[in-house]
């Protein structure tokens, strides 16, 4: 019996939706990116076992190589250890250099935790870092398909799920063996429990997210102002104090994290990221001085990089369509705003291209677009009933 037309739209639908769910996650198992920061995790976590540099060293080096033999990863691997490059040679080769590095992976305390976990079902650290970038990539994406089809239907779905999951940060996160994807799975799952009015309940999950990766403490501290301001005018109408005081404690838990981890301060980072490069020793640019004009010029770069790679494109892409949908409610306004300013935050203070950086507000503001898309289509049916 041939099933009617109607049907197999809709199987047809449901088909290209999970095709695009499995797509990023299925090339992040076949082409993991295997990049160095893995060996920092799997480094931390052997350190939890052991009190000998040496023997942690070994360890992590170990258990990137027994996972690559096993995924026939030993080019990628190879290039972990490249003696051409000073940076990666000191990092194969002198075990107090390697540690050094451990304060500024230290800051994802909740992730460390779960690769130590799974790393007892999987075998190896290296191998719970790609089943976690994997696992939370394909979860992000049925969230983001799931939240679609219910808020926009079968049919506008089908168009905007590929374009969430088939767009360079989402294929990006799900290739590297990194904190990115849990985290930006926890800020989706946070912007749509926002969306649906459950603030407090968003609220839970971001102070979660600063576990995961510290500096979403600043999404954090923007929204909570957000909803303090919005109250304060008169503009929200429901209580704000209890979600907007759990995400200011974030930003000190975040910072407690920092402390605790002995994170590298601002100056090392910037310039490790933009001035001399990575070094074994990071902890000498804890007070130099950063030049203004190199702020500018980091600040040019990163955008025409981040532009180029298809990462701030995205955002950009994301938020036109936002003003173009013109949302009228004040919950799609406030939350738009809120990772609007994040990202600009983010951009002047650290203007790194990466794309990994910038899934979590892509996922932001992805979300607001399914819900304005539905709600105008909602709209537009309710007039068509009245006209016929």
């Amino acid at each position: 019996m041939i099933a009617p037309r109607g049907g197999v739209v809709r199987l047809a639908c449901y088909g290209a939706i999970a095709a695009c769910c499995l797509f990023a996650p299925l090339s992040g198992l076949i082409w993991p990116q295997y990049n160095w920061d893995m060996l920092a995790y799997i480094g931390i976590v052997k350190s939890w076992h052991s009190a000998d540099p040496a023997a942690i060293h070994d360890a992590a080096y170990a258990d990137a190589q027994h996972f690559a033999a096993i995924w026939a990863l030993q080019k990628p691997f190879a290039q972990l250890i490249d003696p051409t490059s000073a940076y990666r040679h000191a990092m194969a080769t002198d075990p107090q250099a390697f540690l050094a590095q451990f304060p500024f992976y230290r800051l994802r305390p909740l992730y460390l935790l779960l690769l130590d976990l799974l790393s007892h079902l999987t075998g190896s650290v290296a191998a719970a870092t790609l089943l976690v970038s994997t696992t939370a990539t394909l979860a992000l994406n049925a969230l983001v398909a799931a939240f679609a089809i219910r808020r926009a239907g079968l049919l506008a779905a089908t168009l905007l799920v590929p374009a969430f999951c088939l767009s360079p940060p989402i294929m990006m996160i799900a290739r590297f063996e990194t904190a990115d994807a849990l985290t930006t799975l926890l800020v989706a799952a946070a912007c749509i429990a926002f969306l649906r009015g459950r603030d407090l309940l968003a609220a839970a999950i971001l102070c979660v997210c600063v576990t995961v990766r510290s500096d979403t403490m600043v999404l954090n501290a923007v929204l909570a102002c957000c909803m303090i301001a919005a109250r304060l005018a008169g503009r929200w109408p429901r209580p704000v104090w209890q979600p907007a005081a759990l995400l200011l404690a974030s930003v000190a838990l975040a910072r407690a994290i920092e402390a605790h981890a002995g994170s590298y301060g601002y100056r090392t980072l910037f310039h490790v990221t933009f001035m001399e490069g990575f070094t074994p020793t990071p902890a000498i640019y804890a007070h130099a001085a950063i030049p203004l004009r190199r702020v500018v010029t980091a600040l040019v770069e990163g955008v025409s990089d981040g532009m180029a790679n298809g990462g701030f494109s995205a955002v950009l892409l994301c938020g036109l369509a936002i003003l173009a949908l013109r949302p009228a409610a004040a919950r799609e306004r406030l939350l738009a705003a809120a990772v609007a300013a994040t990202f600009m935050v983010r951009l002047v203070v650290f203007p790194s291209p990466d794309v990994r950086l910038v899934a979590t507000i892509f996922a932001g503001l992805f979300v607001i677009i399914v819900k304005l898309i539905g709600e105008s289509l909602r709209q537009g049916k309710a007039r068509e009933a009245v006209l016929f």
